[in-house]
């Protein structure tokens, strides 16, 4: 009687755990890619994305978007803004939970 209960809730933690993971990996991508700008000044978007992607460690880097962004200010600095989103989907799929989208964003001075 109280297995479904135990394993509803064994169930629910991992999926939490594999949330959290997910949300540390993609904000590891998008604070390794503003830091290559930050080091390169002369990088490209194209550069700086391949850094993002490739420093996805235990994750799919295929639902994510990325977004880079620089920015000349008034004061004549240059900074970069690196924004991704990533689809997060359940293991196994219960009926109506969409897939949960986790953000990560950084940027820094170039």
């Amino acid at each position: 009687m109280t297995a479904p209960i135990f394993l509803t809730f064994l169930y629910g933690l991992l999926e939490v755990g594999r949330a959290l993971i997910t949300q540390g990996m993609l904000t590891y991508a998008v604070q390794q890619g503003a830091r290559f700008a930050a080091v390169n000044f002369d990088s490209t978007t194209e550069q700086i994305q391949t850094v993002v992607i490739d420093s996805f460690v235990g994750i799919d880097p295929s639902p994510t978007s990325l977004t880079v962004t620089p920015t000349l200010n008034a004061d004549g600095t240059n900074t970069i803004q690196l924004t991704a989103n990533y689809n997060f989907q359940s293991l196994v799929p219960i009926l109506g939970v969409a897939p949960i989208t986790l953000n990560a964003s950084s940027s820094s001075w170039r």
